[in-house]
């Protein structure tokens, strides 16, 4: 069974092997994460790797390939006996293996990724069907791109506040402020807006109170019922 983890890979050391379009998807993710990526394969089609810095080996793999030099082994080539060859080696030297054409036999997955609003989140079917992840990629796209930057950020600061006024009902407070729907948020936050941008942690604790009871805005800054 697999954990959702994020992993940061910035100038991490990564092994490609194979060279085709799954291999290029894969690589173009790892090198989004600023991964420092080795191809391994005999020939590649420029078309996909013209835009994937990385250095690359023009040779096929073999049983002494110095795998250990490397971080993460993506085993991405059309023959699925060798990838699996490749995972099975790597679970040998305990190094990290994604395994395309049967992802059960490595120990990582790279899943469909949506980038949309300030939020990235990912998507896996456990590969019985990526057809439907695309669908359910663009969906999600969409739903997450209302909760944009600005947004994101304001309810950031809204969280500090709260953590660091530290109310007995902390975590009542912020499971209203997740609940709050995106219309009401950004009525929010247009209301301070408007008033220069100036409000008290006070005032936003009292206006997540009367959202938990039902009572609606007050304005950015008011506690009259």
């Amino acid at each position: 069974m697999f954990v959702h983890l994020m992993l940061q890979m910035e100038a991490r050391p990564v092994l490609i092997v194979g060279a085709g379009p799954v291999a290029a998807r894969k690589a173009a993710a790892l090198f989004a994460g600023g991964a420092e990526i080795t191809l391994l394969a005999p020939s590649r089609a420029e078309e996909l790797w013209r835009e994937l810095p990385c250095r690359w080996l023009p040779q096929e793999y073999t049983a002494d390939f110095p795998l250990a030099e490397y971080q993460l082994v993506v085993a991405a080539t059309d023959n699925a006996a060798l990838n699996a060859e490749i995972a099975a080696r790597c679970a040998g030297l305990g190094l990290a293996c994604n395994c395309a054409s049967q992802p059960q036999l490595g120990t990582v997955v790279l899943p469909g990724v949506v980038q949309a609003g300030g939020f990235s989140a990912a998507l896996f079917s456990g590969g019985r069907a990526p057809f439907l992840t695309k669908r359910l990629k663009r969906e999600l796209a969409a739903w997450l791109a209302e909760y944009d930057e600005p947004t994101l950020e304001w309810l950031g600061e809204l969280r500090r506040r709260i953590i660091e006024a530290g109310p007995s009902a902390k975590q009542e407070l912020l499971a209203a402020l997740g609940a709050v729907p995106l219309p009401r948020l950004k009525q929010k936050m247009q209301e301070i807006a408007d008033t220069g941008g100036q409000y008290e942690t006070e005032d936003i604790i009292y206006w997540l109170q009367r959202e938990q009871a039902g009572a609606g805005s007050d304005g950015a800054g008011g506690q009259a019922d």
